[in-house]
């Protein structure tokens, strides 16, 4: 690659209500050297779409964007997960946490993934919850590929969740896609 060719990023969301076409936008504009796919809800659909994915564009990068509940950090929030903690059934028998190194100016968080929402107390030290970043992570660590992953606010995990995600997709597809138009903060990778 020369050394002023920028490397190829496949940008990971779950779903294109995330986006609401706005990723899409961007990518046209602003970042020709990306691809966009969108997983399905759940970690093992998450697995599944980003590994064909990888074998298909064989990115440099691999950026996960999408939303999450929290009960630490304010709905509206935008935030980077720097751990991935698997919160399923069987944790103790895989190796269920995954650290990677922060790229922006953002706040940090620990990300805990299941194909469930805990609405009552949490088990685990966490954040933010979702329902994909620890298997693209995994899947990221499996073919040594750089994998960063900004998230939206948009609930508490709380009996309200539904319905505040709902209302809250719109800001967070606009919030990501300004994160992604002023250039990431403080990295100069895109």
């Amino acid at each position: 690659m020369a050394t002023d060719e920028k490397p190829k990023m496949l940008i990971v969301m779950a779903l294109p209500q995330e986006s609401d076409g706005l990723i899409e936008k961007i990518i046209s504009e602003k970042h020709k050297n990306a691809v966009l796919i969108y997983t399905g809800v759940g970690l093992i659909a998450a697995a599944q779409k980003t590994t064909e994915a990888i074998l298909q564009h064989k990115p440099d990068w691999v950026l996960n964007l999408g939303t999450v509940g929290s009960r630490k950090f304010s709905k509206s929030a935008l935030i980077e997960c720097t751990e991935f903690i698997y919160r399923g059934e069987i944790s103790y028998i895989i190796k269920n946490k995954h650290t990677v190194m922060a790229f922006s100016n953002l706040p940090t968080a620990s990300c805990a993934s299941a194909d469930h929402v805990d609405m009552g107390p949490v088990a685990e030290k966490y954040e933010v919850m979702d329902m994909e970043a620890f298997a693209i992570a995994k899947v990221c660590e499996n073919y040594k590929i750089k994998f960063n992953s900004v998230k939206y606010v948009t609930d508490s995990s709380d009996a309200t969740m539904l319905a505040d995600w709902k209302i809250n997709l719109k800001h967070g597809a606009v919030a990501l896609s300004e994160f992604l138009k002023v250039g990431f903060g403080n990295s100069n990778s895109f």
